[in-house]
């Protein structure tokens, strides 16, 4: 395996679906892909996919055309470890497949998508050493609750939560509050 061939990293490049097929078809033994900032869509994702079944990282973020569609294909890649699909338009069924086709994913970015708190129970079941990233509550979430006010969805984004077992899990007891 040639070390040139197994990482590639395009993050912020104009590359578009067929830029991403291109590589896919000459870069059989891709194991990480960094694709962030760019034009690519569920298209250029399923070509990955279908070339490059041993991936292990794939950084997807900020690429706002990737859906659930693209994510389903991503499932195939059974070794994936670490994805990050943080600004995508990524929803609780494109992560779910992801929880019942990749045992062996670890992390995953979620900040800035429709995945709900549902959505990572779920996963959770699935792969119990699965850590994610992603703000105490999306966008997508807040909005569905009626808090769509602009100033208060900024300030949720910027604040990150990395969510563990116990967090998910771990029910929410009498916490009294001492007064000093």
């Amino acid at each position: 395996k040639n070390e040139g061939e197994s990482r590639c990293n395009r993050n912020n490049k104009q590359i578009t679906d067929a830029g991403a097929r291109a590589l896919a078809a000459s870069c059989f033994f891709l194991i990480e892909i960094q694709l962030s900032n760019t034009q690519v869509t569920d298209v250029g994702v399923k070509g990955l996919a279908r070339s490059c079944s041993n991936l292990t990282r794939v950084n997807l973020n900020d690429c706002t055309q990737v859906t659930d569609t693209g994510v389903q294909a991503l499932s195939r890649c059974e070794h994936l470890e670490k994805i990050e699909l943080r600004n995508t338009q990524v929803t609780d069924t494109g992560v779910q497949k992801l929880a019942d086709r990749c045992n062996k994913l670890k992390h995953i970015d979620l900040n800035g998508t429709r995945v709900t708190r549902y959505a990572m129970q779920y996963m959770r079941r699935a792969l119990p050493r699965l850590t994610f990233e992603r703000p105490e509550l999306s966008d997508f979430e807040r909005a569905s609750a009626g808090q769509s006010d602009p100033a208060a969805l900024s300030t949720s984004s910027r604040a990150w939560l990395f969510i563990s077992a116990e967090a998910l899990y771990t029910p929410v007891v009498n916490v009294a509050v001492a007064r000093l």
